[in-house]
């Protein structure tokens, strides 16, 4: 009966071996002394630091090893290919050890991740490359621009469940408000500098004749229109008209065909004036 009470517990011979410390808990119950026995099956680092699931492992991996061993095989196909789809390609040997642990503790796919992340050295791709690259062009049209450290750190937040989509992009915007003070209101409500500056773009393009995509925000005369100071030294929205002006004292405008032809206009005004033309 006391044997019995015992193997209810699951205290197999094979399971004691992995476990030496329950070794004494059936000693009690074999006994007879099945309250003693209860009491130090509780104390146990078995009871107390293991799920119900990993004590299942534990007990099949001791008692039907080959059984346990086709349920491994089938949690790594499938924790392989949700790794990979979410961007952790880990070496065979890395992958074996975190799943295997993974396995036997019972661990959710977030406690996966993370135990997988904490082990991997490489460049983080799949779907969440995917993502950080969509935000990568996010904080480009809000005229941000990340290191590459940041962008990693973005990769692994994702991953981990420490930041979301939302969280970043919402960081995004408050650091442009930060560094396009002028339009902070707008940003902040989701519209894009992008959107805002399309005149100041499209007035340097025509002037400088420069395609408007290859002015980046990193162009210290674009970048200094849109951070203008006004008079009182405070952020203002720098008039179109002046901001063209500029344009015409950039040294790049002595190479367009709207410098020359202004150049030859002037040219001609003053030999007419001089009778000459």
């Amino acid at each position: 009966m006391a044997e019995s009470a015992a193997t209810a517990y699951g205290l197999t011979a094979d399971l004691i071996k992995a476990f030496p410390e329950l070794q004494k808990v059936y000693d009690l119950y074999k006994a007879g002394d099945t309250t003693q026995a209860e009491l130090e099956y509780y104390k146990t680092g078995y009871y107390r630091g293991l799920t119900t699931t990993s004590k299942n492992r534990a007990q099949q991996k001791a008692s039907q090893p080959g059984v346990y061993t086709q349920g491994l095989e089938a949690f790594k196909v499938e924790q392989r290919k949700r790794l990979i789809a979410k961007g952790i390609n880990l070496d065979e040997t890395t992958f074996n050890s975190v799943i295997q642990d993974a396995y036997d503790k019972g661990l959710d796919d977030s406690q996966i991740d993370l135990q997988a992340l904490s082990r991997f050295k490489g460049t983080i791709g799949g779907e969440t490359l995917g993502r950080v690259q969509t935000l990568e062009e996010y904080a480009k049209s809000f005229g941000m621009a990340y290191s590459s450290t940041t962008l990693n750190s973005w990769s692994q937040g994702i991953i981990s469940g420490t930041n979301t989509v939302f969280d970043i992009q919402e960081k995004i915007r408050r650091d442009s408000a930060s560094a396009y003070p002028v339009f902070a209101d707008d940003i902040n409500k989701g519209t894009s500098v992008d959107a805002l500056a399309s005149a100041y773009k499209s007035s340097m393009s025509s002037i400088l004749e420069i395609d408007a995509d290859t002015i980046s925000y990193n162009d210290p005369t674009f970048r200094k229109a849109l951070q203008y100071v006004g008079p009182d030294g405070k952020p203002a929205l720098k008039p179109i008209w002046q901001f063209e002006a500029e344009l015409r004292q950039d040294p790049r405008w002595d190479l367009t065909d709207n410098a020359r032809a202004t150049v030859d206009s002037l040219s001609l005004k003053v030999l007419r004036d001089y009778g000459v033309a």
